[in-house]
């Protein structure tokens, strides 16, 4: 079969284990359980009453995603007023935890996962600048600021061995940063994480392009050339850089395995196209590994943790084994490989299907409304917004590209989803698996906002028909 058939509405379709979910690389297939009348019926769904069409699909809470894009990302320019400030930059940009009234949740709230949380929010702001014809010049000026506390508050030693790179955690109050946090302080206060670096210096590269200013290509050039000269082959057992090291030795301290690198590879390969030909044996390596060890390890990682190259990620999560796999790095890979095609991969549509159903067969969860939504990792398997809204971005784009149909209901059910965890004020909620009950304001600011603007961006061109 060529497309997608849900069961006719109204139905209840009952949340169902990953395990129930049969995948090959042709076909999503559902087991469904139990069919129950008027599924959209009372149901709570984040901070609204559930709505659904007459073939059951779930609606948007808001007039459209895009009204509830928009309003999340105006809330969030409250963060520019000195009141919601911190070391001269938004608050958020040094605190993981706040809460609806852009205040520190504590006692975690003075923790920080500087490099991710931050640089996925440059990446959002400079996709939403672009998504409004370059007009939203205060979110082009937020992006700056978040990335000018990355750039002034972040960054390592540059006498170390990974000198000059952002903390990947720290303690907010203090400006610079200058010790771990989260589960790297177990480390070593000078643990950091290179792939979380990778981030930052795409973003940077990303808020270059459209704020040519010469410190931003400063630090991506500081973050590229540092991991190029720490960069090992890799092999099934070992990434190119681990997972977490000690930034003033160089030395491993957790997780031979790495899974996220395709930020890196973007870095390089951008980096390459302005003129940096030295990146270009950095980017052919890395791609090779990725090529031939990585993205083969996908069909493993449906079945087998052990094999699995998708682990390591999250910076509140300690790892000895190398099988906490996640959602998070496979879709970030499938992300680039929609963006350069046949200019980086001649089998980017089969590759990038292949990482997406590896997502939703390990953490797939069925949700009423026909709504599927993304688990996060093996540790901790809820839907939190920042893994969940990526489901909605990858599977309209797959779907604007020409996979299946299914791939197209799947993102827009998924979308419509995240529009019930952003309150009628615009601050929204990380919390994005809650049904029937009242959703956390605000909390973990990556799976509350900016790690969820990206995603919001790229499934609206989609569903325009921007590939």
């Amino acid at each position: 079969a060529n497309d997608f058939s849900f069961p006719c509405a109204p139905c209840l379709l009952p949340p169902i284990a990953h395990s129930e979910y049969i995948f090959s690389h042709k076909i999503v297939v559902f087991v469904w359980g139990a069919v129950l009348a008027d599924p959209c019926a009372n149901t709570t769904v984040g901070f609204y009453k559930l709505r659904c069409d007459e073939a059951g699909n779930i609606q948007a809470a808001w007039p459209s995603p895009r009204a509830a894009l928009d309003a999340q990302v105006q809330w969030y320019l409250g963060y520019l007023q000195p009141e919601h400030t911190r070391h001269g930059y938004p608050l958020f940009a040094s605190s993981t935890f706040l809460d609806g009234n852009r205040t520190i949740i504590f006692p975690n709230g003075e923790q920080v996962i500087a490099a991710m949380q931050d640089g996925m929010a440059v990446i959002g702001y400079v996709r939403y600048y672009l998504l409004t014809n370059r007009t939203a010049t205060h979110v082009l000026d937020l992006a700056q600021r978040v990335a000018d506390y990355l750039l002034n508050g972040t960054l390592t030693d540059p006498s170390w061995a990974y000198g000059g790179l952002p903390r990947s955690s720290g303690l907010g109050a203090q400006f610079p940063l200058h010790i771990a946090a989260q589960d790297d302080i177990a480390f070593g206060p000078n643990t950091i994480e290179p792939d979380k670096a990778g981030i930052v210096g795409a973003a940077l590269l990303a808020l270059y392009r459209v704020s040519p200013t010469p410190r931003y290509l400063t630090g991506a050039l500081q973050i590229a050339r540092t991991l190029a000269r720490m960069q090992q082959n890799g092999s099934v057992t070992s990434a190119p850089w681990a997972f977490r090291v000690d930034a003033k030795t160089g030395r491993s301290v957790n997780g031979a395995k790495n899974g996220n690198l395709a930020f890196v590879l973007r870095l390089f390969r951008g980096l390459v196209a302005l003129g940096y030909s030295e990146l270009s044996g950095p980017a052919a390596r890395l791609w090779h590994y990725i090529q031939t060890v990585q993205i083969p390890s996908a069909e493993c990682c449906l079945t087998n943790a052990t094999c699995c190259q998708f682990v390591n990620f999250f910076e509140d999560m300690i790892d000895i084994t190398d099988t906490n796999r996640n959602t998070w790095s496979a879709l970030e890979l499938a992300r680039l490989l929609l963006d350069e095609k046949e200019n980086l991969d001649p089998d980017w549509l089969h590759h990038s299907r292949t990482l997406v159903d590896y997502a939703v067969h390990v953490f797939g969860h069925a949700q009423v409304g026909n709504t599927t939504t993304l688990g996060e990792q093996d540790h901790d398997t809820k839907s939190w917004g920042g893994a969940n809204s990526k489901l909605g971005s990858l599977a309209t784009r797959l779907a604007c590209v020409g996979a299946p149909g299914y791939y197209h209901v799947m993102g827009q059910n998924n979308l419509n989803w995240m529009t019930y965890f952003v309150d009628t004020d615009g601050c929204p909620s990380a919390q994005a698996y809650l049904v029937g009950g009242a959703p956390e304001r605000g909390g973990w600011q990556e799976d509350a906002h900016t790690d969820v603007v990206h995603n919001y961006v790229e499934a609206i061109y989609a569903l325009q028909g921007v590939c």
